[in-house]
């Protein structure tokens, strides 16, 4: 591939597979050495060619691998070391979340759309859970140092879970309100941070969930953060949203220190990731900001420095190198923990991967040297010192403001003074311990004068760290670290550590699982790491078997800081493992024979005690060097013995053990067994460690000087700065010739195999081939006889087959025959139900015609009544009146008398004469007019009566006129039925002679056919009359004709021949009459009311 051409990586339809066929180069202008995209495979002919888009994409903690899922929820696992992909699962929904999770199986940790999250076993691919619990989307995921919690965070809730069991902790509710932005673990701290749409930072115990503190925001305008990120030593916590500007707090003091403005182009935050500086550098201070216009913006958060940008702005290059005319702008990103490797995701779908050691060399350059001379500078030549003070920032210059602001960065710079040997409590000359001139890093130049004088102080403060020692015994646990690193003056090779490390596993330690196992794989992978580095460094670490047990503490103890612990058991195994490997691979015959010369000058008789139980120096002694006291001491104990022996010369280690020995002399005088002193040396004792390490001190002031260790140990000799020295203290032609025989075995054991594994191939090929000749031959024989009793099976098969076939052609026909029969049966069936059907039809009609009959019987009968009773109502009206007239005509007659005889009184008391002739005109007139109104109230009374005499008849008339039209619709609908009925009953029977004819003709030429001796029905007739046909019908109607379905007046021409009897129960002829008769009875006997009525009504005015 040509330099600086990036390589195309198409998965389009691939599971798994190479990246590229041969090692890319990265682009001089931006770094970029790959472009990877997915597109939709062939088979789908509407998506073919188009772009799958990745959504996420985040590197491993080892560097080398990343995880890219697209919008189809595909994961895939990439390793750039191994140039290979591969397709883990299909999760079937976009994923909007992405976390490694370090636990005992390596999972991946994927949130989906649908609320999801899904734990995947890699590179298995397989789900290992699903946890459930959020009502949306998850946006962010966090993880604790250990892998042994999650959090979870969406826009509604944050939830925290157990990673082991899988089980909700605690749920952040009832925020909806405020809303939840993100919430993340802060490294190497019990303590979680959520950030709120309000801008509040929270801090809280993530293991009680206790508050503990909040985070003030800088006055201003509000931030609106929407991103957080926290250093990996979890010191500082960044903060960015949407505005243009980051704050950076100190979670230490919980205060803001610094607010870095971005360009005018941002307006908005949308990821923050901190990139490593190199490999070891305990902070970084270099942080990636991922905005709004698809630019990654790479700054140094301590001096405000933008160091190189990737990405574009609406297609245009937005870095301040050149930068590729087809970059695109990125939308997220992830960097590899060893600051080598940087992913985007950029706006078309596809993800690109970035050499950060190409675009920005100086973030993998070691850091300047921490401890400096302390020198006078001579007066440079004007040129020189006018250069020196023009330099420009690219070449090292820290402008005024990153001045003021050394407070915040010399936190991550630490001096060391020289190691000073206690022993002889005299200070060693500025030559001796330092070089002439050091070249001060652009970084370092504004600590140059704390530096110095920080130096010549702890140059001084030697003597009071022996003074601390010997009154305390230990030093402090804060300060440790720093105490080693001065003691041991370690000179901090990154180059040099670094191309060790290079070089890979060691083919020694490529096993180590098997032969020294660890718990925690991150502890585990640093000592294979370690181990493999000093195997690198000298052939003779990767022979000794004890090296992993005296290693591991140092692991442990610094485990975020590979360099230290190397270079700190380089020391160690230089200095104080003198003469160890001299008897290799035999035990330090020279050491443990002065250990034992020193035991018997000390305490003879807790050594004869050993010597007779055969306990050799190589237990007593050995197990508690080649651990280094690992094994028989507690942690603080350990810790306090190693503060000792580094502050004394390398001899000292000798006399603690002795010490230790005596210290414990009455417990191992106890001991008779080889298997109570292998225990009791390998497992922690309760002994008083400041009193051995005191009794160690003593040893080494009485010890005679002739068995004194101190003649057979060098002093103590520090690692040179640059390059590690070459490391010979051991027999090299045994070491080289244990290689070279384990070289030589193993490539005899590699021939052997290859010789084994051509015989084998021979020999199975040969077994093979005799195994194919004598199946071919066994195959020809089983076809040559399966052959022949194909053709066997053929004749007889054959046969079989004309056999059945007559058979078939037999039963088809006696089949045909069964269904003629079955035709018929079931026509018959059909008819006789039909003719039951039309029966009970008939039936119902005479019942219906019955019940019409009676209830124009009921009504005739009740008008009938009610004429009678309006009738008698009449002629007691009639009589009434009379009565009243006849009373009324008596009282008038009455009055009359009455006043006839007042008035013959009247004259004959000779009343006058015009008064009596007045009276009797006026009863007279008083007559008439009673009479006169008697007749009006007859009139009306007679008038009133005849208007409901005719109403009477009127509605007599009306439902007459009805149950007549009624009666007449019955008998018409009657007579269409009995019609309709013996239509049917002519059309069955034909139908049914024609098939009687039609089946006695089939039967014939059956029996013609079949020739056979006996028929399967009886001869039947020539002609089957209409007459012998039998309906079906039941008992009663058997003899059901069809004339008698027809009215007695109508008569069918041919049908009279076919007719048997008329049926007994049909008498709806003689209720028609009986009906006539008493519709006419009726109306005689109404004409005869209103007759009688009429002239009753006449009485009164004739009389």
């Amino acid at each position: 591939m040509a330099k600086g051409k990036p390589a195309r990586v198409d998965l389009t339809g691939k599971e798994d597979g190479n990246l590229w066929s041969c090692k890319p180069s990265a682009s001089s202008n931006d770094g970029l050495f790959a472009h990877i995209v997915n597109r939709h495979p062939a088979a789908s002919s509407t998506l073919q060619g188009r772009t799958i888009r990745f959504t996420r994409v985040l590197f491993h903690g080892s560097g080398d691998r990343l995880a890219a899922i697209d919008h189809l929820g595909t994961v895939f696992l990439i390793s750039l070391r191994q140039n290979r992909f591969s397709s883990l699962v299909h999760l079937g929904s976009p994923c909007t979340a992405l976390c490694f999770v370090c636990t005992e199986k390596p999972q991946l940790c994927v949130a989906v759309a649908n609320g999801y999250i899904h734990l995947l076993e890699w590179p298995q691919g397989n789900i290992g859970a699903s946890l459930r619990g959020h009502t949306a989307s998850v946006q962010h995921i966090s993880t604790n140092s250990d892998g042994s919690l999650l959090l979870t965070t969406s826009s509604t809730e944050s939830i925290l879970w157990d990673a082991n069991t899988h089980q909700r902790m605690r749920t952040l509710s009832d925020i909806q309100s405020v809303g939840v932005q993100q919430a993340l673990f802060v490294p190497l701290s019990n303590t979680l941070v959520t950030c709120f749409k309000d801008d509040s930072i929270f801090a809280w115990a993530s293991d009680t969930l206790e508050y503990k503190y909040r985070l003030a925001v800088h006055d201003g305008p509000p931030p609106k953060f929407r991103a957080l990120v926290a250093s990996s030593d979890g010191r500082f916590l960044v903060a960015g949203g949407r505005s243009r500007y980051l704050h950076v707090w100190a979670l230490d003091t919980r205060h803001v220190v610094r607010v870095i403005e971005l360009p005018d182009a941002v307006r908005r935050v949308d990821q923050l990731f901190f990139i490593n500086d190199n490999i070891e550098r305990a902070v970084s201070q270099t942080i990636a900001v991922v905005c709004q216009d698809g630019v990654v913006r790479i700054l140094r958060y301590d001096t405000c420095r933008l160091l190189f940008e990737l990405g574009s702005s609406n297609g245009r290059a937005r870095t301040i190198a050149p930068c590729r005319p087809e970059a695109e702008p990125v939308t997220f990103a992830s960097a590899s923990s060893d600051g080598h490797y940087l992913a985007g995701v950029v706006d078309s779908g596809a993800v690109q991967l970035f050499s950060i050691e190409t675009v920005c060399p100086q973030l993998s350059q070691p850091p300047a040297p921490l401890v400096q001379t302390v020198r006078t500078e001579k007066a440079a030549p004007p040129g020189r010192a006018k250069q020196h003070a023009t330099k420009t920032p690219a070449s090292g210059s820290v402008s005024k403001s990153a001045r003021s602001s050394s407070s915040f960065a010399s936190s991550t710079v630490v001096s060391r003074p020289p190691r000073l040997d206690l022993a002889s409590q005299s200070l060693p000359s500025s030559s001796d311990s330092f070089p002439s001139s050091v070249n001060v890093s652009p970084s370092m130049e504004r600590h140059r004068d704390g530096m110095q004088s920080f130096a010549g102080e702890t140059l001084a403060s030697v003597s009071k760290l022996h003074s601390l020692l010997q009154g305390h015994g230990r030093y402090p646990e804060k300060y440790r670290e720093f105490i080693w690193r001065s003691l041991l003056q370690l000179p901090e090779n990154h180059a040099a550590y670094a191309a060790l490390c290079n070089r890979g596993t060691h083919v020694a330690y490529e096993d180590l699982q098997k032969k020294y196992p660890v718990k925690s794989r991150k502890l585990f992978r640093q000592l294979q790491r370690t181990l493999s580095a000093l195997a690198h460094w000298s052939p003779i670490f990767g022979e000794v078997t004890f090296l992993p047990a005296l290693v591991f503490p140092f692991v442990k103890l610094f485990a975020n800081n590979r360099l230290l612990v190397f270079e700190m058991c380089a020391t160690l195994l230089i200095n104080f493992c003198q003469r160890w490997f001299d008897f290799h691979p035999h035990v330090p015959v020279a050491v443990l024979g002065i250990i034992e010369t020193l035991l018997a000058h000390h305490d003879i008789a807790l050594l004869r005690h050993l010597t007779q139980n055969k306990i050799t120096s190589a237990v007593y002694a050995w197990s508690l060097l080649e651990t280094m006291f690992s094994e028989a001491l507690t942690r603080d104990q350990w810790l306090e013995t190693l503060d000792n022996v580094l502050s004394k010369p390398p001899h000292f280690l000798l006399f603690v053990v002795v010490a230790f020995l005596t210290a414990q002399r009455r417990t191992l005088l106890h001991c008779r067994k080889q298997a109570d002193f292998d225990f009791f040396f390998k497992h922690p004792s309760d002994c008083n460690i400041t009193l051995v390490l005191k009794e160690a001190a003593r040893l080494d002031q009485a010890t005679p000087s002739d068995i004194h260790p101190r003649s057979e140990y060098k002093p103590f000799e520090v690692l040179v700065k640059g390059q590690y020295p070459v490391f010979s203290q051991y027999p090299t032609y045994v070491v080289d010739y244990q290689r070279q025989e384990r070289d030589r075995i193993r490539k005899e054991e590699l021939e052997l195999l290859r010789q084994h594994q051509a015989t084998l191939s021979a020999h199975q090929s040969k077994v093979q081939r005799l195994r194919d000749e004598e199946t071919f031959e066994r195959h020809q024989q089983m076809l040559a006889d399966a052959e022949q009793e194909r053709r066997a099976q053929i004749v007889v098969e054959e046969q079989k087959l004309h056999d059945q076939r007559l058979r078939l052609v037999a039963l088809k026909r006696e089949v045909q025959s069964e269904d003629l029969v079955a035709m018929d049966a079931t026509r018959r069936r059909l008819m006789e139900r039909q003719v039951a059907e039309r029966e009970a039809e008939l039936l119902r009609l005479d019942d219906e015609l019955e019940r019409k009959a009676r209830l124009r019987h009921e009504e005739t009968a009740l008008a009938v009544e009610s004429a009678q009773v309006q009738a008698a109502e009449l002629e007691m009206q009639r009589a009434m009146l009379e009565a009243e007239l006849t009373g009324q005509h008596q009282a008038a007659q009455s009055a009359l008398r009455t006043r006839w005889r007042e008035h013959e009184l009247n004259t004959a008391l000779h009343v006058g004469a015009g008064a009596a002739e007045v009276n009797l005109h006026d009863v007279s007139r008083l007559k008439e007019r009673q009479a006169f109104e008697a007749q009006q109230r007859l009139a009306k009374l007679q008038q009133a009566n005849a208007i409901d005499h005719a109403r009477d008849a009127v509605e007599c008339r009306e439902k007459l006129d009805r149950l007549e039209r009624e009666l007449e619709a019955l008998r018409i609908e009657r007579q269409e039925l009995q019609t309709q009925a013996t239509m049917d009953h002519l059309t069955e029977a034909t139908h049914q002679a024609e098939l009687h004819h039609r089946l006695r003709q089939e039967h014939q030429q059956l029996q013609q056919q079949q020739q056979m001796s006996k028929s399967p029905f009886p001869k039947a007739q020539a002609k089957v009359p209409v007459q012998s046909i039998n309906l079906g019908c039941s008992p009663t109607h058997s003899d059901l004709s069809v004339s008698s379905l027809l009215p007695s007046e109508v008569e069918e021409p041919g049908v009279s021949d076919v007719l048997v009897r008329r049926p007994a129960g049909h008498s709806a002829a003689r209720d028609e009459d009986q009906l006539l008769r008493e519709v006419t009875e009726l109306r005689r006997r109404v004409a005869r009311q209103l007759h009688d009525g009429s002239r009753s009504l006449s009485t009164p005015r004739t009389a």
